[in-house]
C-alpha cells in the first residue's frame, strides 16, 4: 500500500503542470465551474460545487472528495478519505476508495464501477452501468438503485477481515448480474426487501429473511 501511495505521488509531481494540484491543503472548486484537466490532492480534502464540469479525474490522498449537485466528473480516487456525491451527479467513469466510503444521493449515474477496500457503499436512486466490487465493506441499495453489473466480495489479504458483511437491496432496487463472494467462506448476508431483487445468481452469501 505505501508503495502504491509513493508511486501515486511521483506521478502527481510529474502531471503537476497539467492539472490542479494541492499538498497539505485542501482544494475547493466554486459552483459553476469548469476544470479541463485534473484535480489532485495530497493530505487535503477535494470539494467540488455544484453545476461543475470537471473533465479529468479527481485524486486524493489522506483526504475526502465532495461533489455538488449535478456536477459532471471523470474519474474519482480516495486513498484515506471518502467520497460523497450529491444528488444528479454523474461521473464518466470509475470510483474507487481505498479506507474511505462510497455514499451516492438520489439522481447519481455512475458510467463505471464502484470499488471500495474497508469501506462502506450506500447508493440512493444511483445507477451504476458497471459492477461493484469490494474488500471488507457492506453495500446498501435504496429507493430503486441500479446496478447493470455483478457485486463482487472478496476477502481482504492480512488480518483484517472484520467479519460478516452484509449486502441491502431494498425499494425497488435491481442488481441485474450476479453476487458473487470470493472465497465462500467468507460470510455475506444479502437482505431483499421492498421489492428489492438480483436478476443473475447469488453465489457464497446467504440470503437472509
Amino acid at each position: 500500500m505505501i508503495k502504491g501511495i509513493s508511486v501515486f505521488l511521483s506521478l502527481l509531481l510529474i502531471l503537476g503542470a497539467g492539472c490542479t494540484l494541492s499538498v497539505n491543503n485542501p482544494i475547493a472548486i466554486g459552483d459553476n465551474d469548469t476544470r479541463t484537466g485534473s484535480i489532485n490532492s495530497v493530505n487535503g480534502s477535494v470539494t467540488i460545487g455544484a453545476n461543475c464540469r470537471i473533465r479529468g479525474s479527481v485524486d486524493s490522498v489522506n483526504g475526502s472528495i465532495q461533489v455538488g449537485r449535478e456536477s459532471e466528473v471523470g474519474d474519482l480516487h480516495s486513498v484515506n478519505g471518502g467520497i460523497n456525491l450529491a444528488e444528479g451527479v454523474r461521473v464518466s467513469g470509475d470510483v474507487k476508495s481505498i479506507n474511505g466510503s462510497i455514499a451516492c444521493e438520489r439522481d447519481v449515474k455512475i458510467d463505471g464501477g464502484i470499488k471500495t477496500v474497508n469501506g462502506p457503499i450506500r447508493l440512493t436512486q444511483t445507477f451504476v452501468k458497471d459492477g461493484i466490487e469490494t474488500y471488507n465493506g457492506d453495500i446498501t441499495l435504496s429507493d430503486n438503485s441500479t446496478v447493470s453489473g455483478n457485486i463482487v466480495i472478496k476477502k481482504p489479504g492480512g488480518s483484517n477481515n472484520r467479519g460478516t458483511l452484509t449486502i441491502r437491496i431494498s425499494g425497488g432496487s435491481i442488481v441485474e448480474g450476479d453476487i458473487e463472494v470470493k472465497p465462500d467462506t467468507l460470510p455475506v448476508h444479502v437482505y431483499l426487501a421492498g421489492g428489492g431483487k438480483v436478476l443473475g445468481d447469488i453465489r457464497g452469501a446467504q440470503i437472509m429473511e
